[in-house]
C-alpha cells in the first residue's frame, strides 16, 4: 500500500493541534538543557546543572506519554480519564500498550521514489528506544529524588556525561515520526522543524492507497 499526501496545513483537528503544541514544548524544554550545558555558570554549581538537565529530561518524557493519549483522544477515553490520576509516564505508556499495542512514537527517514509517492521507513538505531524510555524515566526520577545519607553517592559527573547523549537520542526519536493513531489508516508525519525556537512543529497526513 502507498501513500499520498492528503493536507499540511491547518486547521487540523484540537487534539493534532494540542499535540503539536506539547511537541513544541518538548522542543523548547530541549533549548533549556542546551543553554545550561553552554552556560554552566549560570545555575553556580554541578548539583543543579545536573537537577535542571534531569528535570527537562522527565517533563519531555511526560509530554511523550500524554501527547499519545491527546493524540488518540477519542479511542482512548477511558484511559484518558484514568490518565488524568496518574503521572508516571511509563505506566502511562504501559496502559495503553496493554490494550492497543505498539503506541510509542515510531522515528522515521523518508525515501522518495520515481513514482513521487513517499515511503517511511523506520530508523534502526541511535534514538531513545521504548527501553531508554523507560530507564531515562528511572534516572530522572532517582536523580531530583533528595539524596539519602545513608546510600551511595550519586556520581554527578557520569550523569553529566551523558547529558549529551539523551539529547541527541531524543532528537533523533522526534525529528521526524510518526504519531500513532489507534484505529486510524492515515500516516501522521510529525517534524520538529530546525532549531531556531520560532519554527514550531509541523504536521503532514498521508492517506493511503491501493
Amino acid at each position: 500500500m502507498g501513500l499520498r499526501e492528503a493536507t499540511t496545513e491547518e486547521p487540523f483537528a484540537p487534539h493534532l493541534r494540542h499535540y503539536l503544541d506539547m511537541m513544541y514544548e518538548i522542543k523548547r524544554r530541549d533549548h533549556v538543557i542546551v543553554t545550561v550545558m553552554q552556560q554552566p555558570q549560570r545555575l553556580v554549581f554541578l548539583p543543579t546543572k545536573v537537577d535542571t538537565c534531569y528535570l527537562q529530561f522527565r517533563k519531555i518524557l511526560e509530554l511523550i506519554a500524554f501527547s499519545v493519549l491527546v493524540a488518540n483522544h477519542e479511542n482512548l477515553k477511558g484511559l484518558k480519564r484514568a490518565g488524568e490520576r496518574e503521572y508516571h509516564a511509563d505506566k502511562v505508556l504501559r496502559r495503553i500498550e496493554k490494550v492497543h499495542g505498539k503506541a510509542y512514537p515510531e522515528p522515521v527517514e523518508q525515501v522518495e521514489h520515481e513514482s513521487g509517492i513517499p515511503e517511511f521507513v523506520t530508523k534502526k538505531d541511535g534514538y531513545l528506544t521504548r527501553s531508554d524510555f523507560r530507564t531515562l524515566y528511572g534516572t530522572s526520577g532517582n536523580i531530583l529524588h533528595a539524596t539519602n545519607p545513608f546510600r551511595s553517592e550519586v556520581d554527578l559527573e557520569k550523569y553529566e556525561a551523558d547529558i549529551s547523549g539523551w539529547i541527541a537520542k531524543i532528537r533523533l526519536l522526534l525529528s521526524r515520526h510518526v504519531a500513532r493513531l489507534v484505529g486510524d489508516e492515515h500516516l501522521y508525519l510529525v517534524q520538529m522543524a530546525g532549531p531556531d525556537l520560532h519554527d514550531r512543529p509541523t504536521l503532514t497526513v498521508f492517506k493511503p492507497i491501493e
